[in-house]
């Protein structure tokens, strides 16, 4: 199962609708800054149920309704629509959300009544942590910045059982050593106090605690983790958002073939700048503004070598 197709129209600040459709492996999002390309994964995850504005980088809800311009009037709904497929099956998911407040939900064009009734639709789908799968260059830290009780429940957030545990606790090793080789970590939990935190272990230097890691191994760690947990959360995709910058420029390459990797088992959309993780997309979305300072989805294309070489276009 994959995201396949997403409608949007008056969200944030795509006024006029705009239909993408995703490969199933990896497609990357590109455009200048402040075009609205973060915009379009704000919009599948509220799409999905998310309601945490802070997640949704909003201050108010009336901000995911496009407000206007000077030439523009603002809108009176903000409409996402998500079309998964695999199997032979498709699962289409919407959301809307007027000026007045009113909302609505639709799954398979069935109207729940509310929003937690939709997440609880959407997660009997296999849908249900699809809306927290996503690592955003300004996040990506946050979990060290926690503190102790947040840090173990963001942990047992995904962990039902001790097996489970001993298995992010594997991908987490594994991942962190694809993107610093040699390296070696483990999450650990404390039994008795409400702590959790990781110990990490980079070559020709002691193990360190995530408080202690510097910038370049703290981003590096933090991605190992965020990816072993998405790995035992139910959902198609993961969406990741200009993550690269916060890397060590010598670890971007190791991360790219770590995405390659995870990418034959799930969907990556990815918001970035850097032609190296373009050239590893399928297909590539560019977006836009429009005279009225709206987002244009400008283009979409799948991506091959004789493409590449001429991008040059935003």
């Amino acid at each position: 199962m994959f995201l396949s197709r997403l409608n949007v129209s008056g969200f944030k600040s795509y006024t006029e609708p705009v239909v993408v459709d995703f490969d199933e492996k990896i497609s990357v999002i590109i455009g200048s800054n402040g075009v609205g390309k973060s915009n379009a994964l704000d919009a599948i995850a509220w799409a999905l149920g998310e309601d945490d504005l802070t997640r949704l980088r909003c201050g108010d809800r009336k901000d995911l309704l496009f407000s206007g311009s000077e030439i523009t009037p603002p809108v009176e709904e903000a409409r996402v629509e998500l079309t998964f497929s695999g199997n032979g099956t498709e699962i289409l998911a919407s959301r809307a959300l007027t000026t007045s407040g009113k909302e609505e939900f639709l799954v398979q064009n069935e109207s729940l009544g509310s929003a937690s009734d939709y997440r609880a639709t959407l997660a009997n789908l296999g849908l249900g942590y699809a809306r927290r799968n996503i690592v955003r260059q300004e996040r990506l830290t946050d979990f060290f910045f926690k503190a102790a009780p947040d840090r173990r429940r963001y942990i047992l957030r995904y962990v039902t059982a001790d097996t489970e545990f001993d298995r992010i606790n594997t991908l987490f090793q594994e991942y962190l050593d694809a993107l610093i080789p040699g390296s070696y970590g483990r999450i650990f939990l404390d039994e008795i106090g409400e702590d959790a935190d990781v110990e990490v272990t980079f070559p020709k230097k002691g193990a360190k605690r995530g408080v202690l890691l510097s910038g370049g191994e703290r981003a590096s760690t933090a991605l190992a983790l965020k990816l072993a947990l998405f790995s035992m959360a139910p959902g198609p995709m993961y969406m990741l958002d200009e993550v690269e910058p916060s890397l060590d420029w010598t670890h971007n390459h190791n991360m790219q073939e770590l995405l390659k990797k995870l990418a034959e088992h799930r969907q990556l959309i990815i918001v970035t700048h850097f032609q190296s993780t373009i050239r590893m997309a399928r297909t590539v979305h560019g977006v836009r503004i429009r005279p009225d300072g709206s987002s244009w989805l400008k283009f979409h294309f799948v991506m091959d070598e004789r493409l590449f070489k001429i991008y040059k276009c935003c």
